[in-house]
């Protein structure tokens, strides 16, 4: 869609309608989500809807006139709800807003397209594209309008032509253009995926890149190239871990943690289990001592019935003693074994944090670096803007100066030969 005019009215109808029909449908369960980016003319991307369900705010732009918008919904639901991984089926609605025209005013920079932009539709752009295939796209919003035009759609052109349009050949460029788009082939056919099947070809996708990518670190392939792969390990590992907290339904503990609390089980059981024997025992040491005593009948003052309680008594503390050393032992031991394995925990924990800080640093580095480019070359095709508006400013006056020029000498000569036409230019003038 070219122009501005209609988007909030169409906007509200399109959500009306979707909305309105899942409604309606209360027997299907639909997974929806909407994104509103807006492009700006230096090539960045922005999307207006929160991911984090955040109060959205008013953005303004300096350049707001200029920029470029999609507005998408996509909406999911499985073909058989009643099956655990079924496939799903996907529908997308997408509504471009683009900024510029495509008359002779605005297509008057064609030809220095990278550096004027913002004045000619981005659509010329990709049908040229379409047409002579580049060796690499660095745009979004032409990646996502080739592949509305040519991919699986089914394709609306509406241009909204000002007043001042009829005065010039704004309608004649619009349907020249409107034809030029009725040309290209879509193939629209019903999308189903496997959420399995796409994960797996992600994963793929990945290793693939990432080998790759290696091969580009010894020296083979551009640095265009290796940028381009390194963005799409990015998109595809973002839409891995998208897809796997979709189809994760219960998070289970770490292995480590789980393995941590199964050995304290175990540890704990031990000790138990050594202490019950060791009261069973001395229980047992105990009721023979009675036994034995109440055999022999000693008389009950005599010192031979006291010697022979005192070491029947002392065997029992002596067991009692062993047995109380065992289980210190035991609880010693499990200590150590707790001990070692929390220095285990403690020393995995600092190096997967040294891992992932590694990662970030390097991440971040990408980013600076990526970002170094984008706002030199920003910076460089302002100085390119700047020189050649410099020099169309400069060749106009030039021009300008020709024309009066011109028009005074053609003045002279028709006043010498005293023409009525020189009184009127006069007037005129």
């Amino acid at each position: 869609m070219v122009g501005a005019l209609m988007d909030k009215i169409i906007l509200r109808q399109v959500l009306s309608n979707l909305f309105s029909f899942r409604t309606s449908q209360e027997t299907t369960e639909y997974f929806i989500s909407v994104s509103f980016l807006q492009f700006y003319p230096d090539g960045a991307a922005v999307d207006l809807v929160s991911p984090n369900k955040e109060t959205l705010q008013l953005v303004t732009h300096p350049v707001i006139g200029r920029c470029s918008s999609l507005f998408s919904v996509t909406a999911e639901w499985k073909i058989h709800p009643e099956q655990v991984e079924s496939d799903v089926c996907r529908s997308k609605l997408q509504l471009f807003s683009l900024a510029g025209g495509a008359s002779k005013t605005d297509l008057r920079g064609l030809t220095n397209i990278s550096r004027f932009g913002f004045r000619v539709i981005p659509l010329l752009k990709v049908l040229d594209q379409t047409l002579n295939p580049p060796a690499v796209s660095d745009s979004l919003l032409h990646a996502l309008l080739k592949d509305a035009l040519t991919g699986n759609n089914r394709t609306f052109l509406i241009y909204c032509i000002n007043s001042q349009g009829f005065l010039d050949d704004e309608t004649q460029s619009a349907l020249h253009l409107a034809q030029k788009v009725r040309g290209l082939v879509t193939k629209p056919t019903s999308v189903h995926w496997n959420p399995r099947s796409a994960e797996q070809e992600l994963r793929e996708s990945i290793m693939e890149l990432q080998n790759l990518i290696l091969l580009g670190e010894k020296g083979k392939g551009s640095a265009d190239k290796v940028q381009e792969r390194v963005t799409r390990i990015q998109q595809l590992k973002e839409a891995l871990r998208e897809e796997t907290l979709k189809n994760e339904t219960v998070p289970g503990k770490s292995q480590l943690s789980q393995q941590s609390q199964s050995e304290y089980n175990e540890a704990q059981e031990r000790r138990r289990q050594l202490k019950e024997d060791h009261t069973r025992l001395i229980q047992e040491e105990v009721a023979k001592m009675e036994r034995d005593l109440a055999q022999e009948q000693p008389p009950t003052e005599s010192p031979q019935r006291e010697l022979l309680v005192l070491s029947r008594e002392r065997q029992v503390l002596v067991m009692h003693i062993e047995a109380l050393r065992a289980e210190a032992q035991q609880a010693e031991s499990d200590l150590q074994d707790q001990h070692h394995r929390h220095q285990t925990e403690l020393h995995c924990l600092r190096e997967e944090s040294l891992q992932v800080f590694r990662v970030f640093r390097q991440v971040s580095e990408e980013q600076r670096k990526i970002s170094e480019g984008r706002y030199r070359s920003v910076l460089l095709e302002a100085v390119q803007d700047a020189t050649y508006l410099s020099a169309q400013n400069q060749q106009l006056q030039a021009e300008n100066k020709q024309l009066r020029k011109a028009l005074g000498e053609i003045k002279d000569a028709l006043a010498v030969r005293g023409d009525p036409v020189a009184d009127l230019i006069n007037q005129q003038r």
